[in-house]
């Protein structure tokens, strides 16, 4: 199992990444730690400076889990279920670079609230015809879509994992592996660990967030009951932190970091 945190090109004024810009100077800071993984937040594929950032994260060992592309929905305000086809395909040509990107690193490409935010049938059906074409290129490119519950108060498309499983299958779309977030699990889910349970194989990256969305550890969440639950279904990818900063970002990295490896070391399973 791979730890890692979220990291951002650009400076944020609230969000759940705990390094927001300065990331060439972030990156030997997160190694140092002892982080393995990033989340790799970004403005779009070809932004300026972004390759001299990639080849400064491959010296220092650290792998990118995902790579995430914001501004198109944060900025621009473009989204997958958006009813104006013409809203859908400029989104989806802009993935189609960030999945390209993707596969030059070896990322895999998240689908959280880029989605958009409301709900109902027709905009499940403009979401799941965007989610096909983007899986093709996807396959081309060797990379894997992750689909993520969101909780309510940032979508109505998909809040739980029982609800991503079911849209899957009505829509009869590719078994999408699941980015499972344990924070909005926490707001939406029944138990967390029926859940985690229930996405069984289907599992392809995991977010850790506190119950207050702080770093593991600072909040309530049962950690040794979610260890113990990643090990019993063979869960033993890629874990990282996506968490608000506090004011110390880097004593909050590191104390995540231990207490994260304390939790592993406990609740370890034998094997044969």
């Amino acid at each position: 199992m791979k730890f890692g945190v979220s990291v951002s090109t650009f400076p944020t004024n609230f969000g759940p990444i705990l390094f927001p810009g300065d990331l060439d100077r972030n990156i030997k800071t997160i190694a140092d730690l002892g982080y393995q993984e990033i989340d790799l937040f970004i403005k779009y594929a070809g932004e300026p400076g972004l390759q001299e950032t990639l080849e400064i994260i491959k010296q220092t060992g650290i792998s990118i889990g995902i790579i995430a592309a914001v501004s198109a929905f944060v900025d621009d305000g473009l989204f997958l279920s958006s009813p104006d086809k013409n809203v859908r395909n400029e989104l989806i040509t802009r993935m189609k670079d960030q999945i390209s990107l993707a596969s030059e690193v070896g990322a895999n490409v998240p689908v959280g609230t880029i989605r958009g935010s409301e709900g109902g049938e027709d905009r499940e059906k403009w979401l799941a015809e965007s989610l096909n074409i983007l899986n093709d290129h996807a396959i081309d490119n060797d990379v894997k879509i992750l689909l993520e519950p969101v909780n309510r108060y940032e979508s109505q498309l998909i809040n739980s994992v029982p609800d991503a499983i079911t849209f899957i299958d009505k829509y009869d779309l590719p078994k999408f592996d699941l980015l499972v977030d344990v924070f909005h699990m926490n707001i939406e889910d029944k138990s967390i660990l029926e859940s985690l349970k229930k996405a069984r194989g289907r599992i392809g990256h995991v977010h850790f967030a506190d119950s207050n969305r702080l770093v593991p550890g600072m909040g309530h969440l049962d950690w040794d009951g979610i260890f113990s639950t990643l090990f019993e279904i063979g869960y033993d990818s890629i874990c990282s932190i996506e968490a608000i900063p506090g004011n110390n970002p880097e004593k909050d990295a590191e104390f995540a970091y231990g207490y994260l490896v304390e939790k592993f070391n406990s609740n370890t399973l034998p094997r044969d």
